[in-house]
């Protein structure tokens, strides 16, 4: 018997294991939620990525137009004459889309909102770090970080690309070498080989490789997907480390240039590329609206090393967070390259080793029919 006013064990378990079963059901339930909403969003993050690929400029392209900009801007520039300069030392899209900007920015119209238009060409981190550049009277300060910004994004993509150079180049050997003897058997075929090596090899090969990639550019500002990245090996840990150094450049240079800390805090989310990252740090720092500090707010955001937390606390503490933050970014940066460094050894290797058994297993195929037809 348990007398009235004192619980027992059983009921002490029972409404722990109560309480469990509620957690689990919100989570569920969040999850749920937050896919649905994801599901939602999709058609218009496909046709996002399409006019990205189709109607945007180049990497190297937006890098030399932002540092070209900033510079004429901190020579005493205008806005209009500068981007009325540039629109006529480039040709096709890139002059067409620096032409409108330099005619809305003349109709009246803020820089940020003539970039906005074309969101798309320009990045969101772009046309954020404008606006706060409008705010705040650093615009050619800030335009610097977005040319950096885009300087390390074609820097990192040319490491991936020039490592998968020689993987690429074997594999389109070794499917014309396989078909060979459709060329130059007794009863060879030009249209046969033809067939084989483009019909029926390179070009399914190019449209799954095409699909792969707008389906990974889609489904990265998913969470779901961004949580699955963090967890592969080596890539999740290059995607947590550009993403941390970006958002902590970000953040120390909207800092540094007189930003509230959490607009800078706001406008750097765009430059986490990851979304699992960006949503956790936006989760975390909510409480910076109801005077938390940084290093407060940033203690409960998932997939945010402790070292970082530190850091945070130690710039705060000491009241030098942009110095701190500028070191975090540094570290990250440094840290990313030598595991894209590592990757580029070991994703060659693998490509190689997976075309040379796909060739193994082809030619024990293909002797075996032989001499079975011999037979």
């Amino acid at each position: 018997m348990v007398v009235s006013g004192e619980r027992g064990p059983g009921i002490e378990s029972a409404k722990g294991s109560s309480d469990k079963e509620c957690v689990h059901e919100y989570d569920a339930s969040h999850l749920v939620q937050r896919l649905k909403a994801e599901s939602r969003q999709a058609p218009g993050l496909v046709m996002r990525v399409l006019k990205r690929l189709f109607l945007g400029l180049p990497a190297k392209t937006l890098e030399q137009f932002f540092f070209q900009l900033q510079t004429m801007l901190g020579s005493g520039v205008t806005i209009r004459e500068s981007l009325h300069t540039l629109a006529g030392q480039h040709r096709g899209r890139a002059a067409k889309y620096f032409g409108e900007a330099a005619e809305q920015v003349q109709a009246g119209r803020p820089l940020s909102g003539a970039f906005a238009k074309r969101d798309y060409a320009y990045g969101r981190f772009a046309v954020a770090m404008t606006k706060a550049g409008e705010q705040s009277g650093r615009m050619d300060d800030n335009l610097r970080l977005v040319s950096k910004v885009f300087e390390s994004f074609r820097r990192i993509r040319s490491q991936v690309i020039t490592a998968l150079i020689y993987p690429i180049i074997l594999l389109h050997l070794g499917l014309v070498l396989m078909h060979l003897p459709l060329l130059f058997g007794t009863d060879g075929s030009t249209g046969a080989f033809l067939t084989a090596v483009f019909l029926k090899g390179l070009i399914p090969l190019y449209l799954l490789l095409f699909s792969l990639f707008v389906a990974h550019l889609v489904l990265r500002q998913t969470n779901f997907y961004s949580e699955l990245i963090l967890s592969l090996f080596v890539f999740g840990g290059v995607a947590k480390k550009t993403a941390l150094a970006r958002f902590s450049r970000s953040v120390a240079s909207l800092y540094e240039s007189g930003v509230p800390l959490g607009q800078a805090v706001n406008v750097s989310l765009e430059a986490a590329e990851n979304g699992a990252i960006r949503n956790a740090i936006s989760e975390a720092t909510q409480g910076l609206q109801h005077g938390e500090s940084f290093a407060e707010a940033i203690q409960g955001a998932r997939h945010i090393p402790p070292m970082v937390k530190n850091m945070i606390a130690t710039g705060e503490h000491s009241g030098s967070l942009g110095v701190t933050l500028m070191k975090v970014a540094d570290f990250y940066e440094h840290e990313a390259e030598t595991a894209i460094r590592r990757m580029a050894k070991i994703v060659p290797l693998v490509i190689y080793l997976a075309i040379l058994g796909y060739f193994a297993v082809y030619i024990v195929r293909f002797w075996v029919g032989y001499y079975g037809r011999a037979l």
